[in-house]
């Protein structure tokens, strides 16, 4: 939190905390942003209390007689895709259960899924994604499948309920980190397969939050100027080909989908689909107490639930909103393991790995506190595991660097051995297991 000084005459509020919640001396507030409508070149904190009530300031204007409310990039126009204030403050009032239920039930309509558990977790992750900036990590959403099984429409929806989804465009980079600078928006991924291995490794860089990156622009009276764009964000993703790096694939839920008949297939046909969108967003944007205290309670809850500290970073945004809306927050851990576990073996080498470690388990030896076993072992059955998907041994050797990386090489009757730490390779092991 950004701790405001009362003391001074004039205090000022930047961009850097919108989606933020900052304490002033007339209370706590929520800071997000919007448009002017009555002039495109200006931006609009909106300053929401406790209570919900959002009161609009202008940037560069003075707010409560005292604070400056102001925008590195002052005199840029904000993202063309910004609520303007009047539609966010016009928009219908619901209960946030009302408004979840709601946006559910036109997801039942449109999409197709084999689980009613998954409408849950991708309305929860809608409504997660208003009040992103709350949260520990950036969590992802993967809509996986053959072809015509519906990934394009579950992305569809995705564009109409999360918060100010931005197509993503590996060629023009500059244009997406400013428009997720400016809307602290969700990056969208249509057609994944072509995305490179240095693309991944960025994309993977998103899931920590506040990720800044400096940029040069000119200011009109300023001129040449440095500053931040934050180009951090959620990803979502409709792939046939799935992208190939697990640990990106483990930062986020995979939801596979499965060829079904939705009632409607033309979200036109949704006469009131804008209202509620915007409907949806103010019953988030204006509950953010409630859901922050939701948060509290959930991370704490998540101290008692084993699993990896990777899957609770999944499950606590889904497992918030649940609780705020009384739903069954406990579900997402279960779901976030699962989905962990089958990123494990998003590609061949991967999977060869990971049966390695399985039938390496079976050789282990008991050595105290560790476990042991000769290298060349490791060797035979790496190589084993390795013809059995028809790949050669010289092709899988790189794989030896994760024994070197997780073990230590000792001699003993002269062999080498790997030790490993009992507790890490069960632990291992657990999260290999499908």
């Amino acid at each position: 939190m950004t701790f405001i000084q009362p003391d001074k005459q004039h205090v000022e509020i930047g961009a850097k905390q919108v989606g933020k919640i900052i304490p002033t001396e007339f209370g706590l507030f929520y800071v997000d942003v919007a448009r002017d409508f009555m002039n495109r070149t200006k931006k609009v904190f909106l300053l929401i209390d406790e209570k919900g009530n959002i009161e609009p300031v202008l940037e560069g204007a003075v707010w409560k007689g005292k604070y400056v409310l102001h925008s590195e990039s002052e005199g840029i126009p904000p993202a063309t895709n910004l609520f303007s204030f009047d539609e966010i403050i016009n928009a219908p009032d619901m209960s946030l259960k009302d408004a979840y239920e709601s946006v559910k039930e036109v997801l039942q309509k449109t999409v197709y899924f084999h689980s009613d558990l998954l409408y849950d977790l991708v309305v929860s992750w809608c409504a997660y994604t208003w009040l992103r900036g709350l949260f520990p990590k950036n969590i992802n959403l993967y809509f996986l499948g053959f072809p015509a099984t519906g990934k394009s429409q579950a992305l569809k929806f995705i564009k109409n309920f999360a918060r100010y989804v931005v197509d993503y465009d590996p060629l023009a980079q500059k244009s997406y980190k400013w428009a997720i600078h400016h809307s602290l928006g969700v990056l969208a991924i249509d057609e994944a397969e072509y995305l490179t291995k240095t693309t991944l490794a960025r994309l993977r860089k998103f899931h920590e939050t506040e990720v800044y990156e400096q940029r040069v622009i000119g200011l009109p009276l300023v001129g040449l100027t440095s500053i931040d764009l934050r180009v951090d964000a959620p990803v979502v993703i409709s792939a046939t080909h799935v992208p190939p790096d697990p640990a990106f694939m483990q930062r986020g839920l995979i939801i596979r989908m499965v060829k079904g008949n939705p009632e409607i297939k033309d979200f036109s046909q949704i006469p009131i689909l804008e209202e509620l969108r915007r409907a949806f967003a103010k019953a988030v944007l204006t509950n953010w107490k409630k859901i922050f205290e939701s948060l509290t309670f959930i991370l704490e809850y998540s101290h008692e639930v084993n699993v990896d500290e990777r899957i609770k970073d999944v499950a606590i945004p889904f497992a918030t909103i649940l609780h705020a809306i009384g739903g069954e927050y406990q579900m997402p851990y279960i779901i976030a393991l699962f989905s962990f576990k089958q990123a494990t073996y998003t590609t061949i080498q991967s999977t060869v790995f990971a049966m390695t470690v399985l039938e390496m388990k079976k050789e282990l030896e008991d050595f105290g506190n560790c476990y042991r076993i000769p290298i060349k072992k490791v060797l035979e059955i790496l190589d084993r595991v390795g013809r059995s998907f028809g790949i050669h041994k010289e092709k899988m050797l790189n794989l030896l660097q994760y024994f070197f990386a997780g073990g230590k090489i000792r001699t003993s009757e002269n062999e080498l051995y790997y030790y490993f730490d009992k507790g890490t390779f069960d632990n291992l092991v657990r999260y290999l297991e499908v």
